[in-house]
């Protein structure tokens, strides 16, 4: 069995230089500028890899959208700005007519201007979702007097 330490070669039976001198750092100081360059390598890929905002199309485009890809006429359409700040185009669209319980129903959309899909009615909070914001109407729920008499002397 040959032992780990010869005396001519310079190296113990690791690997290493057996007197600490300038090849080890060298070799330490190379390794060091491979990684720093592997992570400027991978933070660049990694900007590259993220998609540009997109740019919002315009509201005659996006109406056209919708109504070709939901067999829908859009009757009025026109820009707001949502609780959060987020901008998007409000369309009141109508069903063609025809033999089925949603005929000439009229419904208003919320589309992403950048992206051209349907907003949820119903968006996730902190404490659960919030609601679309549409005006409630409980009769006799709502602190109306003469219809919780109505019907209460029933």
């Amino acid at each position: 069995m040959a032992p780990a330490f010869t005396a001519g070669s310079g190296t113990s039976g690791f690997g290493r230089a057996s007197t600490p001198g300038a090849r080890g750092r060298s070799l330490t100081r190379s390794v060091m500028t491979a990684a720093f360059g592997g992570l400027v390598l991978l933070a660049f890929s990694a900007m590259l890899s993220v998609p540009a905002k997109a740019e919002a199309r315009s509201l005659e485009a996006v109406a056209a959208e919708i109504a070709s890809r939901y067999d829908v006429e859009v009757l009025r359409s026109s820009e707001v700005v949502l609780a959060d700040g987020a901008n998007a185009y409000e369309l009141v669209v109508m069903r063609p007519g025809g033999n089925s319980n949603a005929a000439f129903q009229v419904t208003r959309l919320l589309v992403d201007p950048e992206s051209g899909d349907l907003i949820p009615a119903f968006r996730h909070g902190r404490s659960g979702y919030d609601l679309s914001g549409a005006p409630r109407f409980n009769p006799g729920r709502d602190g109306a007097d003469y219809i919780m008499r109505r019907d209460s002397l029933r």
